[in-house]
């Protein structure tokens, strides 16, 4: 694993730690306002899941995975955080 990949896989699990300590988003609906600032074709095709800590988990799965896509050009991981 290259230590770019490794340090994207560390940020990814500390930023699900603190988002599972934020009692609002157990609320489905405050969820999908983390993803009005995403692309929304790419947004729409994120496996969602009733249970909050999967869907919290899939959403940063996904957003993960565009960074990499994008070579960098644009950090998607600042969109669920403002």
């Amino acid at each position: 694993m290259t230590e770019s990949r490794q340090l994207s896989d560390n940020f990814k699990d500390r930023l699900l730690e603190i988002l599972l300590e934020i009692p609002a988003l157990r609320n489905e609906n405050i969820r999908n306002r983390l993803l009005h600032g995403l692309p929304p074709g790419p947004a729409s095709t994120i496996p969602r899941n009733a249970a909050w800590e999967i869907d919290l988990h899939n959403i940063l799965e996904a957003v993960k995975g565009w960074e990499k896509l994008e070579s960098g050009e644009f950090n998607h991981y600042q969109f669920l955080l403002t």
